[in-house]
């Protein structure tokens, strides 16, 4: 078995047909368009149905997830042109990118 590169990822927690906000640790996240990530600028999130990126930067190391339960990561216009239209830097889900679904399987 492999080891996780990433670390444990957080235990999100979502209402069923709440797609605008979710909990982590008793703390709630809400949907954005962009999110701030100092010196690399505000960065649009890809703009998924069903997930979205947030920042919870109370932990140490990663910071960037997806509601799905995966990383999310920073990633040029190459990477996700067959999603969206040219904007340079898109915030997106790592495991999303990777195979084409969010970790419960949904597009």
């Amino acid at each position: 078995m492999t080891e996780n590169i990433f670390g444990t990822p957080p235990k999100v927690v979502r209402n069923i047909g709440d797609r605008k906000r979710v909990e982590v640790e008793g703390k709630a996240f809400y949907r954005q368009k962009s999110l701030d990530l100092g010196d690399m600028g505000v960065t649009p999130c890809a703009p998924y149905d069903s997930h979205f990126i947030f920042m919870d930067d109370r932990r140490k190391g990663w910071i960037l997830f997806c509601t799905c339960g995966s990383p999310a990561v920073a990633v040029g216009y190459d990477a996700y042109k067959h999603d969206a239209s040219p904007q340079g830097q898109l915030l997106v889900c790592y495991f999303h990118a990777a195979s084409g679904k969010h970790t419960d399987g949904s597009n």
